[in-house]
């Protein structure tokens, strides 16, 4: 029936139809783009939370030897960098929503993305934290690492597969997004100054 309604054109429906399922194979396997809003302010809290404190550490310091204006220059550099750095962990894990079966993350990709990062990221921070010998960090970490994304793997499955807590995960993650109305226009303004004090 096609073919007599498009004779000429009836070699085109089989690339169509191919274009079609593959369309609906990516959209099927990638997080809706609300399914990715709290996932990303979980890394915000988390990346952003880390510097935060850590050049609330350092002030004091700076305030003795440092202008103003360098100050708000390393500020700008480290919020432009965990703009990136962010937006890479949200990258990295999209690609594991992506490879793995749709009903094993981005059904549930708020709740076991959310943990599988927390528990990713807050035991990287506490070993940057603790060690400081490069030759200790370069031996002892890739296990560490290694370790820490196993039992991320556990605990964001047991996330994703108890009711009561994939609730409180999904509206954790969902009440961390109103960080994003703050974390995104100061980090692309930091991104603008950086850009401005490189050109000049």
């Amino acid at each position: 029936m096609i073919h007599d309604l498009f004779p000429n054109y009836y070699f085109l429906f089989p690339a169509v139809l191919w274009k079609g399922r593959k369309d609906l194979f990516f959209k099927n396997r990638l997080p809706r783009l609300a399914q990715l809003y709290p996932v990303y302010a979980i890394i915000v809290i988390l990346v952003y939370g880390w510097t935060i404190g850590w050049v609330l550490w350092k002030l004091p310091s700076w305030l003795d030897y440092l202008p103003y204006g360098e100050i708000g220059a390393i500020f700008s550099y480290l919020m432009a960098t965990n703009l990136i750095e962010s937006l890479f962990v949200l990258l990295v894990v999209v690609v594991v929503c992506f490879l793995l079966p749709r009903k094993w993350f981005c059904e549930v990709f708020v709740s076991r993305g959310s943990v599988f990062i927390a528990a990713t990221l807050i035991p990287i921070m506490f070993f940057e934290y603790h060690f400081d010998n490069p030759v200790v960090y370069s031996t002892t970490f890739p296990l560490y690492l290694a370790q820490i994304i196993l039992a991320a793997g556990v605990l964001a499955f047991f996330a994703g597969w108890i009711r009561a807590v994939r609730k409180v995960v999904e509206s954790i993650a969902e009440n961390a997004v109103i960080f994003l109305y703050l974390s995104v226009p100061i980090s692309l303004l930091c991104v603008i100054v950086v850009v401005f004090r490189n050109l000049l």
